[in-house]
Order: structure tokens, then sequence, then C-alpha cells
């Protein structure tokens, strides 16, 4: 399962292995931007996680968090970051 907007680069969508592709779930692509534009990592992190936080408090976001949780009685979540 995939959680975010972009498909990864170098990686085909066959040779993937992604059973499911959620964009709805991930950061916008405006706070992406915003947080890669923070020279101070510390500073960039604690914004992304809290404007993350808000972005899933909406309703859209909120309804596709909770569609996914319902399909999966334990489903395990990792991030993977650059």
């Amino acid at each position: 399962m995939l959680v975010d907007r972009l498909w990864p680069h170098g990686v085909s969508r066959q040779s993937g292995r992604i059973d499911k592709w959620i964009k709805a779930v991930a950061p916008s692509d405006a706070l992406r931007r915003k947080a890669h534009a923070e020279p101070d990592p510390d500073k960039r992190w604690a914004e992304f996680v809290q404007a993350c936080m808000m972005e899933l408090e909406g309703e859209t976001t909120h309804e596709a968090a909770l569609d996914l949780a319902g399909e999966h009685a334990f489903p395990k979540v990792r991030m993977l970051a650059r």
C-alpha cells in the first residue's frame, strides 16, 4: 500500500508490488513543497507534523483514513521519508 501523492521515482507500477495507492491520506502537494523549502531540518519536521495533523482532520482526508482503517483490522504503518 502506498500513501503518497506521487508515485515513487524509478519504480514501475508492475514491479512496485503495491496493491493500493491512496493519495487522499497523504500530505498535500503544497505542504510537501513547503516542508522541502525549510532549511532547518528540526523546524521543518515539527512544522510538517503539525500541518499533517491539521490536514488529516479535514473531511475528505479523514473519511479516506477511516475507510482505510476499516479495511484492515491491524494495519502496519510505516513512514518512509527522504
